[in-house]
C-alpha cells in the first residue's frame, strides 16, 4: 500500500508539474495573410503578439517565434480592418511538433458619403472619387463606397462642371463632400471700338446666357476643356476654350460692312458694282448702297465695275464706307500668242501704243491651237504638255506694261483644243458617223463643254491668270462649234439649246465665282449675230444668259463679217458706222435688265476680205470707234490677227 501511494505522489507532481510546464509554454506560429474578398496574399501586414512583431513577405508568409498558448495575435495593414486573433489551447502533441499553422484573411475597410452640389445640394451622380490609385463613382444619389483606402490618403473629387476638391483621409466615416461649380466670367468688347457688346449669345453646350448692358456675362458648370461660342449679329463668331480660368474677356470682331459706291467725277451713286472681301461678296443697290456680310479678317476690299477701276482697300478697323470709283474706259488691241516669240515685237508694240489714246493689250495666253503661254500648276496641263516654248514669259509682259499703266487682258480660246482633243480623245467631240474627232471645216477639233474636266482646266487656267496679276480674263469660242456638219457631233450628253446655254453658262458662273476673290474683270467674245438673235444660234450662246456672269460682253461686230442685205445694207464692209452702231445699240437695248454688264466690242482692224476687197484705213477705223461710242458701248478693242496695227489711225495721247 506505501508503494501504491508512492506512484500516486508521484503521478500528482508530475502531473501538477506537465501542467505548469504547459502553462509557461510557448509556440511558433505560421501563416498566409490574403484578402478577404479577393484571395490576394497581403505583403507588409504588420502580425504582432506578446510585444513581438513581424511583417508578411511579399508571399503573404509570416512566422512568430514563441508566441504564448493563449496569447493574442493581432494582424494590422493600411486600407484594411485590423483583426485580431487567440492561440487556442494546444494538445500535448503540438508542443511536441513546435508550431501552429495560421490561415489569416483581413476585411478591406470601407470609406463611404456623398458628393453634392455646394449651391444647390443636389446629389453629383457620376461624381469620380479616387485615392492612390483606387476609384469610384457616385450613383444616382451621390453616394460613393472605397475600399482599401489608406490613412493620409488623399481622397479626391471630381465631377464634370466642379472645382476639384481634395480631402485627406484620417480615418473617419462617412465622408461627405460639396463641390463647387466652375464659374467663368468676363467682359466681350467690339475688337475696333472697345465699346462693352450688350446682347452677345454666349454658349457651351447646352448652356446659354447673353451678355448685360455692360457686356459682362458669367456661365456656371463647366467642363475644362469646353467650347464657349460667343454671336453677334454683325460680328465674327468667336470661339474659346475654357481651361479653367475664372476669367475669359473676349473681342468680337465686326464681319458687316455698310456704304456707298460713288462716280468720282459727279458723285452719282453706281448700281450694280461688285463689292468683294475674299470669298465674301455683294452688288450695290440702285442707290449706290452696299451692305457686305460675313467680311473675312485679313483680305483687302474689292470694288469693282465695268467701266471704272479696280479700288483695293484695307479694311482694317473699317465697318463703314464710301467708296468713290474713277471711270476707266478700255481701248485696246490684240496681240497674237506667236508674237510672244518675238519680245523685240512685243515692247516696241508697247511702246508705240504708249503714244497713242490705246491703254490696253489683249494677249493669248491659251491659243487657238490650245497651247498655254506659261507654266500651268495644273495637272492636265502638265500631262498634255500644253506649255509652249520659247515664248516671252507672262511675268516679264506684265513687267513690261503694268508700270506703264497699261491695262491687260487675258485671252483664253476655250473649247476649240486641237492639243487637248488629241491627248485625250474621252475629253473630245466625237463625230457619230465614225465614232472619230469631229473636225470642222478649218481642221480644227474640239472639246467637249459638256465635260467636268475640260470645264475645270479652262476655269482653272483663268484664275491662274488672275493670280498672276492679270487685269481680267477674256473668254473665246466659249461655245459649242459651229462651222462644219454640226449634226454628227457627238457630246457626254444630248445637245439641245436648254442644255447648250445651261452649259456655257455654269462655265461662265463657275469661272465668276473663281475670279472674285481676285478683283479681276471676266469678259467674253461672241459672234455678231448674237447681239440680234434671240436663240442660241446652236453653239448655247445667248446674252441674256451669259451677261449675268460677265462684266464685259464682247461681240466681234467687224463689217466684214456680215453678208449683203443684212441690217437693210446692200454691202456691210462699205458701211463700218451702220454696222457697228446698229448691233452695239441693239446689244446694249437688249441687256438694259443687267445693269451691271457692259458692251465693248471688238473692232475690224484689216482690210475686208468680201467680193469687193475694200481697204481699210483711218478713216474706216474712226468711223466704228465712233459707231461704238455713239451707241453707248463702254470702250473698243482692235483685231489684227497678225498683231499689225496702222498706229497713226489712233488719237495721240491726252488728245482724245
Amino acid at each position: 500500500m506505501r508503494r501504491s501511494l508512492v506512484f500516486l505522489l508521484v503521478a500528482v507532481v508530475s502531473l501538477s508539474a506537465l501542467a505548469l510546464w504547459l502553462d509557461n509554454s510557448t509556440v511558433a506560429v505560421r501563416g498566409v495573410v490574403s484578402d478577404e474578398e479577393t484571395g490576394a496574399v497581403l505583403a507588409g501586414v504588420l502580425a504582432s503578439s506578446g510585444g513581438q512583431d513581424v511583417r508578411s513577405d511579399a508571399s503573404g508568409n509570416f512566422l512568430l517565434l514563441a508566441v504564448k498558448r493563449g496569447g493574442v495575435l493581432r494582424f494590422e495593414s493600411d486600407g484594411y480592418l485590423p483583426m485580431e486573433l487567440t492561440v487556442e489551447a494546444f494538445s500535448i502533441i503540438r508542443p511536441i511538433i513546435g508550431s501552429i499553422d495560421q490561415v489569416v484573411t483581413l476585411r478591406p475597410n470601407l470609406v463611404s458619403g456623398a458628393v453634392t452640389d455646394v449651391e444647390t445640394g443636389s446629389p453629383l451622380a457620376g461624381a469620380k472619387v479616387e485615392a492612390e490609385g483606387l476609384s469610384g463613382v457616385a450613383d444616382d444619389s451621390g453616394h460613393f463606397q472605397l475600399k482599401r483606402v489608406k490613412r493620409g490618403a488623399q481622397l479626391v473629387f471630381v465631377a464634370p462642371g466642379y472645382r476639384t476638391a481634395q480631402v485627406p483621409w484620417q480615418g473617419e466615416n462617412p465622408v461627405n463632400v460639396s463641390l463647387r461649380p466652375n464659374v467663368v466670367s468676363g467682359t466681350v468688347r467690339d475688337l475696333y471700338t472697345n465699346r462693352p457688346l450688350a446682347g452677345v449669345t454666349v454658349t457651351a453646350g447646352a448652356k446659354v446666357v447673353q451678355t448685360d448692358e455692360g457686356g459682362k456675362y458669367i456661365l456656371s458648370r463647366l467642363e475644362v476643356g469646353e467650347v464657349l461660342a460667343f454671336q453677334l449679329a454683325e460680328y465674327a463668331r468667336s470661339e474659346l476654350t475654357y481651361r479653367g480660368e475664372p476669367v475669359l474677356d473676349v473681342s468680337l470682331r465686326a464681319n458687316v460692312l455698310h456704304g456707298q459706291v460713288q462716280d468720282a467725277t459727279d458723285g452719282r451713286p453706281l448700281p450694280g458694282v461688285t463689292v468683294s472681301v475674299g470669298p465674301a461678296y455683294t452688288v450695290t443697290m440702285a442707290d449706290g448702297s452696299f451692305t457686305l456680310k460675313e467680311v473675312p479678317a485679313g483680305p483687302p476690299l474689292i470694288v469693282k465695275a465695268p467701266g471704272y477701276a479696280v479700288q483695293r482697300l484695307d479694311l482694317n478697323a473699317v465697318t463703314t464706307l464710301n467708296v468713290k470709283l474713277k471711270p476707266f474706259v478700255v481701248k485696246g488691241l490684240y496681240l497674237p500668242f506667236w508674237l510672244l516669240s518675238n519680245p523685240d515685237y512685243v515692247k516696241s508694240l508697247v511702246a508705240s501704243l504708249e503714244r497713242t489714246e490705246l491703254n490696253a493689250v489683249v494677249v493669248d495666253v491659251k491659243g487657238d491651237e490650245g497651247n498655254i503661254a506659261y507654266p500651268s500648276s495644273q495637272p492636265l496641263a502638265q500631262k498634255i504638255n500644253a506649255q509652249a516654248r520659247g515664248l516671252m514669259s507672262l511675268e516679264e509682259f506684265l513687267r513690261l506694261t503694268k508700270p506703264r499703266g497699261i491695262y491687260t487682258v487675258a485671252r483664253i480660246v476655250a473649247f476649240k483644243d486641237n492639243l487637248l482633243a488629241k491627248a485625250r480623245p474621252d475629253l473630245a467631240v466625237k463625230d457619230k458617223r465614225n465614232n472619230d474627232y469631229w473636225v470642222d471645216w478649218g481642221g480644227q477639233y474640239w472639246v467637249d463643254p459638256f465635260r467636268k474636266e475640260v470645264v475645270d482646266y479652262n476655269a482653272g487656267i483663268a484664275e491662274e491668270m488672275a493670280r498672276l496679276g492679270f487685269d481680267e480674263v477674256q473668254y473665246d469660242y466659249v461655245r459649242f462649234p459651229s462651222d462644219g456638219a454640226v449634226s454628227n457631233c457627238v457630246y457626254a450628253q444630248e445637245s439641245t439649246p436648254a442644255s447648250r446655254m445651261a452649259a456655257v453658262d455654269s462655265f461662265l458662273a463657275n469661272v465668276q465665282a473663281r475670279l472674285r476673290p481676285y478683283g479681276v474683270f471676266l469678259a467674253a467674245d461672241t459672234f455678231g449675230w448674237t447681239l440680234f438673235r434671240d436663240d442660241d444660234l446652236g453653239i448655247g450662246q445667248r446674252i441674256e444668259n451669259m451677261g449675268r456672269h460677265l462684266d464685259y460682253l464682247s461681240p466681234m461686230v467687224y463689217p466684214s463679217t456680215w453678208h449683203p442685205g443684212v441690217r437693210g445694207l446692200d454691202y456691210p464692209p462699205a458701211h463700218p458706222y451702220e454696222i457697228v452702231f446698229q448691233s452695239v445699240q441693239y446689244g446694249i437695248g437688249r441687256l438694259k435688265g443687267l445693269p451691271a454688264i457692259k458692251v465693248r466690242p471688238w473692232l475690224q482692224h484689216f482690210d475686208d476680205y468680201q467680193k469687193r476687197r475694200l481697204s481699210y484705213g483711218p478713216a474706216e477705223f474712226e468711223l466704228q470707234r465712233k459707231a461704238a461710242v455713239d451707241a453707248g458701248g463702254l470702250g473698243w478693242m482692235w483685231w489684227n490677227a497678225g498683231g499689225v496695227y496702222q498706229m497713226s489711225a489712233f488719237a495721240p495721247r491726252g488728245q482724245r
